[in-house]
Protein backbone atom coordinates (compact mmCIF):
# COMPACT_ATOMS: atom_id res chain seq x y z
CA UNK A 1 0.00 0.00 0.00
CA UNK A 2 2.77 2.25 0.74
CA UNK A 3 4.78 1.52 -2.43
CA UNK A 4 1.44 2.58 -4.31
CA UNK A 5 1.13 6.08 -2.73
CA UNK A 6 4.86 6.40 -3.61
CA UNK A 7 4.43 5.66 -7.27
CA UNK A 8 1.43 8.03 -7.39
CA UNK A 9 3.19 10.85 -6.29
CA UNK A 10 6.09 10.06 -8.96
CA UNK A 11 3.31 10.27 -11.41
CA UNK A 12 1.90 13.29 -9.98
CA UNK A 13 5.73 15.00 -10.05
CA UNK A 14 5.82 14.20 -13.80
CA UNK A 15 2.58 15.39 -14.89
CA UNK A 16 1.80 18.27 -12.69
CA UNK A 17 5.39 19.94 -11.96
CA UNK A 18 3.88 23.19 -11.88
CA UNK A 19 0.93 22.94 -8.98
CA UNK A 20 3.53 22.37 -6.05
CA UNK A 21 0.37 22.36 -4.09
CA UNK A 22 -0.99 18.86 -5.04
CA UNK A 23 2.32 17.22 -4.84
CA UNK A 24 3.14 18.81 -1.08
CA UNK A 25 -0.60 17.68 -0.50
CA UNK A 26 0.22 13.70 -1.56
CA UNK A 27 3.57 13.84 0.25
CA UNK A 28 2.14 14.56 3.58
CA UNK A 29 -1.16 12.09 2.93
CA UNK A 30 1.96 9.53 2.51
CA UNK A 31 3.99 10.92 5.35
CA UNK A 32 1.37 10.62 7.74
CA UNK A 33 0.46 6.57 6.48
CA UNK A 34 4.00 5.68 6.77
CA UNK A 35 4.08 7.44 10.34
CA UNK A 36 0.37 5.95 11.85
CA UNK A 37 2.31 2.22 9.82
CA UNK A 38 4.72 2.57 12.60
CA UNK A 39 2.98 4.24 15.80
CA UNK A 40 0.80 0.95 14.83
CA UNK A 41 3.16 -1.43 15.09
CA UNK A 42 4.84 0.01 17.86
CA UNK A 43 1.29 0.37 19.51
CA UNK A 44 0.51 -3.90 18.89
CA UNK A 45 4.21 -4.48 20.20
CA UNK A 46 3.22 -2.35 23.99
CA UNK A 47 0.11 -4.10 24.18
CA UNK A 48 1.03 -7.59 23.57
CA UNK A 49 3.44 -6.65 26.78
CA UNK A 50 0.53 -4.94 28.90
CA UNK A 51 -1.67 -7.97 28.01
CA UNK A 52 1.50 -10.46 30.41
CA UNK A 53 2.05 -7.98 32.59
CA UNK A 54 0.56 -7.85 36.26
CA UNK A 55 -0.69 -5.05 38.29
CA UNK A 56 0.29 -7.95 41.75
CA UNK A 57 3.77 -8.51 42.52
CA UNK A 58 6.34 -10.49 40.61
CA UNK A 59 6.15 -14.07 41.77
CA UNK A 60 8.65 -17.10 41.53
CA UNK A 61 7.29 -18.67 37.87
CA UNK A 62 10.12 -21.56 38.23
CA UNK A 63 12.91 -22.77 39.94
CA UNK A 64 15.47 -24.94 38.19
CA UNK A 65 18.36 -27.05 39.14
CA UNK A 66 21.36 -28.08 36.84
CA UNK A 67 23.22 -30.48 39.36
CA UNK A 68 25.64 -31.05 36.53
CA UNK A 69 27.25 -27.95 34.43
CA UNK A 70 25.98 -28.05 30.96
CA UNK A 71 23.96 -30.76 31.66
CA UNK A 72 20.11 -30.83 31.42
CA UNK A 73 18.03 -29.16 34.09
CA UNK A 74 15.91 -30.79 36.61
CA UNK A 75 12.99 -27.88 37.43
CA UNK A 76 11.50 -28.29 41.42
CA UNK A 77 8.75 -26.69 43.01
CA UNK A 78 10.89 -26.03 46.10
CA UNK A 79 14.38 -25.89 46.84
CA UNK A 80 16.71 -24.95 49.89
CA UNK A 81 19.55 -22.94 49.05
CA UNK A 82 23.20 -22.09 50.56
CA UNK A 83 25.55 -19.46 49.80
CA UNK A 84 26.85 -20.76 46.95
CA UNK A 85 23.45 -21.41 45.28
CA UNK A 86 20.42 -23.61 45.33
CA UNK A 87 21.28 -27.20 47.12
CA UNK A 88 23.03 -29.34 44.17
CA UNK A 89 23.04 -27.04 41.45
CA UNK A 90 26.32 -27.36 39.50
CA UNK A 91 27.52 -29.22 42.68
CA UNK A 92 29.91 -31.83 39.39
CA UNK A 93 31.35 -30.67 36.02
CA UNK A 94 32.43 -33.12 33.76
CA UNK A 95 36.37 -32.37 32.95
CA UNK A 96 39.15 -33.71 30.57
CA UNK A 97 40.77 -36.42 32.45
CA UNK A 98 44.42 -35.25 31.62
CA UNK A 99 44.09 -31.36 31.93
CA UNK A 100 41.10 -31.29 34.77
CA UNK A 101 39.79 -28.49 32.04
CA UNK A 102 35.81 -27.98 32.44
CA UNK A 103 34.38 -29.51 28.93
CA UNK A 104 31.79 -27.30 27.70
CA UNK A 105 29.22 -27.82 25.11
CA UNK A 106 30.56 -24.53 23.51
CA UNK A 107 32.89 -26.47 21.65
CA UNK A 108 31.00 -28.49 19.18
CA UNK A 109 32.52 -32.16 20.23
CA UNK A 110 31.42 -31.86 23.51
CA UNK A 111 27.59 -30.54 22.69
CA UNK A 112 26.18 -34.20 23.65
CA UNK A 113 26.77 -32.58 27.23
CA UNK A 114 23.28 -31.06 26.61
CA UNK A 115 21.55 -34.85 26.48
CA UNK A 116 22.43 -35.85 29.88
CA UNK A 117 19.56 -35.33 32.21
CA UNK A 118 21.04 -35.68 35.87
CA UNK A 119 18.38 -35.88 38.87
CA UNK A 120 18.85 -36.07 42.49
CA UNK A 121 17.02 -38.79 44.43
CA UNK A 122 16.56 -38.79 48.19
CA UNK A 123 15.71 -42.03 49.33
CA UNK A 124 15.01 -42.62 53.45
CA UNK A 125 16.43 -45.59 55.07
CA UNK A 126 15.84 -46.93 58.35
CA UNK A 127 17.58 -48.91 60.56
CA UNK A 128 16.24 -51.92 61.51
CA UNK A 129 18.13 -52.07 64.75
CA UNK A 130 17.79 -48.57 66.02
CA UNK A 131 14.24 -47.36 65.49
CA UNK A 132 14.37 -44.69 67.67
CA UNK A 133 16.80 -42.91 65.55
CA UNK A 134 15.91 -40.64 62.59
CA UNK A 135 15.70 -42.81 58.88
CA UNK A 136 19.29 -41.80 57.29
CA UNK A 137 18.85 -40.10 53.93
CA UNK A 138 20.57 -41.25 50.93
CA UNK A 139 21.04 -39.44 47.89
CA UNK A 140 21.61 -40.89 44.61
CA UNK A 141 22.87 -39.23 41.41
CA UNK A 142 20.74 -40.67 38.37
CA UNK A 143 21.48 -40.06 34.83
CA UNK A 144 20.35 -40.35 32.12
CA UNK A 145 19.79 -40.02 27.90
CA UNK A 146 17.28 -37.80 26.42
CA UNK A 147 14.94 -40.10 24.82
CA UNK A 148 15.82 -39.16 21.33
CA UNK A 149 18.69 -41.32 21.50
CA UNK A 150 18.39 -44.94 20.19
CA UNK A 151 20.79 -45.87 22.58
CA UNK A 152 19.05 -44.73 25.75
CA UNK A 153 20.69 -45.78 29.16
CA UNK A 154 20.29 -45.17 32.82
CA UNK A 155 23.26 -45.07 35.56
CA UNK A 156 23.35 -44.26 39.31
CA UNK A 157 25.59 -43.50 41.43
CA UNK A 158 24.10 -44.30 45.02
CA UNK A 159 24.75 -42.55 48.35
CA UNK A 160 26.26 -40.18 46.52
CA UNK A 161 26.66 -37.54 49.52
CA UNK A 162 28.66 -40.56 51.70
CA UNK A 163 30.82 -40.92 48.47
CA UNK A 164 31.52 -37.49 48.56
CA UNK A 165 31.80 -36.99 52.50
CA UNK A 166 34.05 -39.79 52.49
CA UNK A 167 36.65 -38.63 49.99
CA UNK A 168 40.41 -39.51 50.42
CA UNK A 169 42.93 -37.61 48.79
CA UNK A 170 43.34 -40.31 46.30
CA UNK A 171 40.25 -38.93 44.33
CA UNK A 172 40.54 -35.18 44.42
CA UNK A 173 42.18 -33.23 41.35
CA UNK A 174 42.85 -30.07 40.78
CA UNK A 175 40.23 -28.84 37.70
CA UNK A 176 39.32 -25.95 36.03
CA UNK A 177 36.10 -24.21 35.86
CA UNK A 178 34.95 -22.25 33.36
CA UNK A 179 36.13 -18.65 35.37
CA UNK A 180 38.33 -18.15 37.73
CA UNK A 181 41.25 -20.33 39.29
CA UNK A 182 41.56 -24.06 39.35
CA UNK A 183 39.66 -25.58 42.28
CA UNK A 184 39.98 -29.08 44.44
CA UNK A 185 37.12 -31.58 43.14
CA UNK A 186 36.41 -35.27 43.62
CA UNK A 187 36.86 -38.15 40.98
CA UNK A 188 33.02 -40.47 40.99
CA UNK A 189 35.00 -43.01 39.14
CA UNK A 190 35.22 -45.33 36.26
CA UNK A 191 32.17 -46.46 36.00
CA UNK A 192 30.49 -42.87 35.49
CA UNK A 193 33.13 -42.07 33.69
CA UNK A 194 33.31 -44.84 31.08
CA UNK A 195 29.26 -44.57 30.52
CA UNK A 196 29.88 -40.57 30.25
CA UNK A 197 31.84 -42.18 27.11
CA UNK A 198 30.16 -44.14 25.64
CA UNK A 199 26.76 -42.05 25.27
CA UNK A 200 28.39 -38.70 24.34
CA UNK A 201 31.38 -40.07 22.33
CA UNK A 202 33.98 -37.94 24.31
CA UNK A 203 36.90 -39.51 25.45
CA UNK A 204 38.71 -39.31 28.62
CA UNK A 205 36.03 -37.39 30.42
CA UNK A 206 35.21 -37.88 34.34
CA UNK A 207 32.84 -36.78 36.65
CA UNK A 208 34.00 -34.11 39.04
CA UNK A 209 32.17 -32.88 42.16
CA UNK A 210 32.44 -30.71 45.27
CA UNK A 211 34.06 -31.89 47.92
CA UNK A 212 35.00 -30.99 51.68
CA UNK A 213 38.21 -29.61 49.87
CA UNK A 214 36.28 -26.98 47.11
CA UNK A 215 36.55 -23.58 48.15
CA UNK A 216 35.51 -21.11 44.92
CA UNK A 217 34.56 -17.86 45.55
CA UNK A 218 32.70 -14.95 42.95
CA UNK A 219 34.77 -13.12 40.58
CA UNK A 220 34.14 -9.69 38.99
CA UNK A 221 33.61 -9.66 35.70
CA UNK A 222 36.14 -7.05 33.66
CA UNK A 223 33.48 -6.27 31.18
CA UNK A 224 30.22 -5.76 32.97
CA UNK A 225 32.75 -3.37 35.68
CA UNK A 226 30.24 -4.61 38.83
CA UNK A 227 32.66 -4.67 42.02
CA UNK A 228 31.93 -7.76 43.63
CA UNK A 229 30.36 -6.92 47.42
CA UNK A 230 32.26 -8.34 50.13
CA UNK A 231 29.60 -10.17 52.97
CA UNK A 232 30.16 -7.27 55.33
CA UNK A 233 28.23 -5.19 52.55
CA UNK A 234 25.75 -7.52 51.89
CA UNK A 235 24.74 -7.44 55.37
CA UNK A 236 24.85 -4.02 55.62
CA UNK A 237 21.09 -2.94 55.66
CA UNK A 238 21.89 0.83 56.23
CA UNK A 239 21.01 2.19 52.83
CA UNK A 240 22.87 5.69 53.99
CA UNK A 241 26.07 4.47 55.08
CA UNK A 242 27.96 5.43 51.71
CA UNK A 243 31.07 5.41 52.92
CA UNK A 244 31.41 2.66 54.63
CA UNK A 245 30.77 1.00 50.67
CA UNK A 246 32.64 3.25 49.29
CA UNK A 247 35.65 2.09 51.48
CA UNK A 248 35.02 -1.41 51.28
CA UNK A 249 35.03 -0.82 47.49
CA UNK A 250 38.36 0.68 47.53
CA UNK A 251 39.75 -2.96 49.84
CA UNK A 252 38.87 -4.75 46.72
CA UNK A 253 40.84 -4.85 43.69
CA UNK A 254 41.28 -7.34 40.82
CA UNK A 255 44.11 -9.24 41.64
CA UNK A 256 47.36 -9.71 39.30
CA UNK A 257 45.98 -12.29 36.70
CA UNK A 258 42.50 -10.85 36.81
CA UNK A 259 41.01 -14.43 37.75
CA UNK A 260 40.02 -13.57 41.09
CA UNK A 261 39.95 -10.81 43.71
CA UNK A 262 41.65 -9.38 46.52
CA UNK A 263 41.22 -8.15 49.59
CA UNK A 264 43.94 -5.27 51.38
CA UNK A 265 45.12 -6.69 54.27
CA UNK A 266 43.47 -4.66 57.70
CA UNK A 267 44.93 -3.24 60.12
CA UNK A 268 45.04 -5.10 63.79
CA UNK A 269 42.33 -2.91 65.02
CA UNK A 270 40.07 -4.28 61.92
CA UNK A 271 40.94 -7.58 61.68
CA UNK A 272 37.94 -8.89 63.67
CA UNK A 273 36.21 -7.79 60.43
CA UNK A 274 38.74 -9.42 58.06
CA UNK A 275 36.76 -12.20 57.73
CA UNK A 276 33.59 -10.32 56.81
CA UNK A 277 35.08 -8.38 54.15
CA UNK A 278 36.10 -11.56 52.23
CA UNK A 279 34.00 -12.42 48.90
CA UNK A 280 30.54 -14.30 48.48
CA UNK A 281 31.57 -18.05 47.12
CA UNK A 282 29.55 -19.85 44.37
CA UNK A 283 29.34 -23.10 43.13
CA UNK A 284 30.87 -24.46 39.41
CA UNK A 285 28.34 -22.04 38.05
CA UNK A 286 30.00 -19.43 35.69
CA UNK A 287 29.88 -16.14 38.17
CA UNK A 288 27.11 -16.16 40.29
CA UNK A 289 25.16 -18.01 42.92
CA UNK A 290 22.11 -17.68 41.18
CA UNK A 291 20.98 -16.12 37.56
CA UNK A 292 17.00 -15.11 37.96
CA UNK A 293 15.04 -14.10 34.33
CA UNK A 294 11.70 -12.78 33.67
CA UNK A 295 9.14 -14.30 31.22
CA UNK A 296 8.43 -10.40 30.58
CA UNK A 297 11.86 -10.17 29.08
CA UNK A 298 11.83 -12.92 27.51
CA UNK A 299 8.69 -12.09 25.75
CA UNK A 300 9.89 -8.60 24.62
CA UNK A 301 12.65 -10.18 22.78
CA UNK A 302 10.96 -12.71 20.81
CA UNK A 303 8.60 -10.00 19.98
CA UNK A 304 11.74 -8.02 18.63
CA UNK A 305 13.27 -11.26 17.31
CA UNK A 306 9.95 -12.26 15.23
CA UNK A 307 10.13 -8.52 14.07
CA UNK A 308 13.40 -8.66 12.55
CA UNK A 309 12.89 -11.54 10.98
CA UNK A 310 10.07 -10.78 9.36
CA UNK A 311 11.87 -7.43 7.62
CA UNK A 312 14.66 -9.43 6.84
CA UNK A 313 12.09 -11.82 4.57
CA UNK A 314 10.30 -8.29 3.35
CA UNK A 315 13.89 -7.29 2.20
CA UNK A 316 14.66 -10.29 0.60
CA UNK A 317 11.81 -10.15 -0.91
CA UNK A 318 10.18 -13.25 0.59
CA UNK A 319 6.56 -14.06 0.40
CA UNK A 320 6.24 -17.08 3.44
CA UNK A 321 4.42 -16.74 6.13
CA UNK A 322 6.12 -19.24 8.03
CA UNK A 323 6.05 -18.92 11.61
CA UNK A 324 9.34 -17.94 13.42
CA UNK A 325 10.25 -19.77 16.18
CA UNK A 326 10.38 -18.12 19.66
CA UNK A 327 13.76 -19.04 21.67
CA UNK A 328 12.53 -20.74 24.85
CA UNK A 329 13.44 -20.36 28.43
CA UNK A 330 16.03 -23.36 28.40
CA UNK A 331 18.72 -21.69 26.42
CA UNK A 332 19.20 -19.06 28.97
CA UNK A 333 19.37 -21.61 31.73
CA UNK A 334 18.32 -19.74 34.54
CA UNK A 335 17.66 -20.56 38.22
CA UNK A 336 14.86 -18.74 39.62
CA UNK A 337 12.31 -17.36 36.73
CA UNK A 338 10.00 -14.27 37.74
CA UNK A 339 6.78 -13.52 36.18
CA UNK A 340 4.68 -10.41 36.88
CA UNK A 341 7.10 -7.66 36.20
CA UNK A 342 7.74 -4.93 32.89
CA UNK A 343 10.40 -6.26 30.68
CA UNK A 344 13.73 -5.75 31.76
CA UNK A 345 12.58 -4.04 35.10
CA UNK A 346 14.84 -6.74 37.11
CA UNK A 347 17.92 -4.94 35.69
CA UNK A 348 17.08 -1.92 38.31
CA UNK A 349 16.72 -4.39 41.09
CA UNK A 350 19.27 -3.71 44.15
CA UNK A 351 18.17 -5.97 46.96
CA UNK A 352 14.85 -7.98 46.94
CA UNK A 353 13.08 -9.96 49.15
CA UNK A 354 11.67 -13.77 48.12
CA UNK A 355 8.49 -15.12 49.96
CA UNK A 356 8.78 -12.57 52.79
CA UNK A 357 12.32 -13.72 54.43
CA UNK A 358 15.41 -14.39 51.95
CA UNK A 359 17.56 -10.96 51.12
CA UNK A 360 19.06 -11.06 47.55
CA UNK A 361 21.92 -8.80 46.01
CA UNK A 362 20.83 -8.34 42.45
CA UNK A 363 24.70 -7.87 41.60
CA UNK A 364 24.91 -7.78 37.76
CA UNK A 365 23.67 -8.50 34.88
CA UNK A 366 24.53 -11.68 32.50
CA UNK A 367 26.36 -11.26 29.21
CA UNK A 368 25.25 -14.13 26.93
CA UNK A 369 27.78 -16.46 24.83
CA UNK A 370 27.23 -18.77 22.06
CA UNK A 371 25.89 -21.34 24.33
CA UNK A 372 21.72 -19.74 23.99
CA UNK A 373 22.79 -20.39 20.23
CA UNK A 374 22.37 -24.05 20.66
CA UNK A 375 19.10 -25.71 20.23
CA UNK A 376 19.38 -28.39 22.96
CA UNK A 377 17.20 -31.02 21.41
CA UNK A 378 18.80 -31.11 17.91
CA UNK A 379 21.91 -29.67 18.89
CA UNK A 380 22.04 -27.43 16.31
CA UNK A 381 23.86 -23.97 16.36
CA UNK A 382 23.02 -20.39 15.37
CA UNK A 383 19.91 -20.87 13.75
CA UNK A 384 18.34 -17.92 12.58
CA UNK A 385 21.18 -16.04 12.09
CA UNK A 386 22.67 -16.54 15.41
CA UNK A 387 20.13 -15.81 17.79
CA UNK A 388 19.20 -14.71 20.35
CA UNK A 389 22.67 -13.15 20.36
CA UNK A 390 21.85 -11.74 17.04
CA UNK A 391 18.63 -9.40 18.36
CA UNK A 392 20.04 -8.94 22.05
CA UNK A 393 23.10 -7.11 20.02
CA UNK A 394 20.46 -4.29 18.63
CA UNK A 395 19.37 -3.75 22.09
CA UNK A 396 21.09 -5.24 24.69
CA UNK A 397 24.67 -5.02 24.45
CA UNK A 398 26.93 -2.78 26.18
CA UNK A 399 29.82 -0.85 25.89
CA UNK A 400 32.20 -3.86 26.37
CA UNK A 401 30.40 -6.54 24.43
CA UNK A 402 28.42 -7.74 26.85
CA UNK A 403 24.49 -8.99 25.06
CA UNK A 404 23.13 -8.97 28.48
CA UNK A 405 19.97 -11.53 29.69
CA UNK A 406 19.31 -12.01 33.34
CA UNK A 407 20.67 -10.68 36.45
CA UNK A 408 23.24 -12.68 38.62
CA UNK A 409 22.17 -12.93 42.58
CA UNK A 410 24.09 -12.95 45.74
CA UNK A 411 22.48 -14.66 48.87
CA UNK A 412 22.37 -12.20 51.85
CA UNK A 413 24.30 -14.20 54.84
CA UNK A 414 22.07 -14.30 57.89
CA UNK A 415 24.91 -12.23 59.07
CA UNK A 416 28.17 -10.22 58.67
CA UNK A 417 30.15 -13.10 59.48
CA UNK A 418 32.46 -15.38 57.09
CA UNK A 419 30.32 -18.18 55.22
CA UNK A 420 31.38 -21.05 56.48
CA UNK A 421 31.41 -23.46 53.58
CA UNK A 422 29.86 -26.94 53.43
CA UNK A 423 29.13 -29.00 50.24
CA UNK A 424 26.07 -28.93 48.13
CA UNK A 425 25.21 -32.32 48.68
CA UNK A 426 25.97 -32.64 52.48
CA UNK A 427 23.79 -29.17 53.81
CA UNK A 428 21.13 -29.08 55.94
CA UNK A 429 19.73 -25.26 54.85
CA UNK A 430 16.50 -23.54 56.72
CA UNK A 431 16.16 -21.47 53.64
CA UNK A 432 13.63 -22.34 50.71
CA UNK A 433 12.22 -20.66 48.34
CA UNK A 434 9.54 -21.96 46.03
CA UNK A 435 6.88 -21.29 43.28
CA UNK A 436 4.94 -18.55 43.70
CA UNK A 437 6.90 -16.84 46.32
CA UNK A 438 6.04 -13.39 45.94
CA UNK A 439 9.16 -10.98 45.55
CA UNK A 440 9.32 -7.50 47.08
CA UNK A 441 12.32 -4.80 45.65
CA UNK A 442 13.84 -3.68 48.81
CA UNK A 443 16.17 -1.43 46.92
CA UNK A 444 16.74 -0.21 43.26
CA UNK A 445 20.20 0.21 41.92
CA UNK A 446 19.72 4.21 40.54
CA UNK A 447 22.09 4.00 37.51
CA UNK A 448 20.55 0.92 36.07
CA UNK A 449 16.96 2.55 36.90
CA UNK A 450 17.70 5.37 35.20
CA UNK A 451 18.88 3.71 32.27
CA UNK A 452 15.64 1.37 32.24
CA UNK A 453 13.54 4.40 32.04
CA UNK A 454 15.23 5.84 29.39
CA UNK A 455 15.52 2.83 27.69
CA UNK A 456 11.87 0.61 28.13
CA UNK A 457 9.59 2.88 30.17
CA UNK A 458 7.36 3.54 27.56
CA UNK A 459 6.18 6.97 29.80
CA UNK A 460 9.50 7.34 31.76
CA UNK A 461 8.12 6.05 34.72
CA UNK A 462 9.73 3.50 37.42
CA UNK A 463 8.69 -0.04 37.67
Amino acid sequence: MVEQYRDLITTVKEELTNNTFVVVLLSTIVFGVLRWNKRNKQGSHQSTLQAHSSSQPPKVAALIIYPIKSCGPMPVRRSAYTDMGLVHDRFAQISDATTGQYLTPRDPKNAKLLHIVPTIVYEQQQNSNDKQRSPAVHIHLDLRTKKIHANDTTLRIANVNATLASTTLSTTTVCTPMTGPTVRLQDLGDAVATWLTTVTGIAGCRLTAIGPQYHRSVVPNPDQQEPVPSIRRLTNRDDDDDDERKKEQEQTETDEDGTGIKIIEETEEEQPFAAAAAAPVVSLADEAPFLLTSTASLLDLNIRLKARQQQRRRDRGSSSSSSVEAIPMARFRPNIVVTGTQPWEEDTWQRIRIGGQHEFYVWQRCGRCAMTTIDPHSLQRGAGGGEPLATLGTFRERAQGQRNFGMHLIPVPVAATASSFSPPLLSSSSSVLSVGDTIEVLEYDQERLQEWKRLFSSDGASP
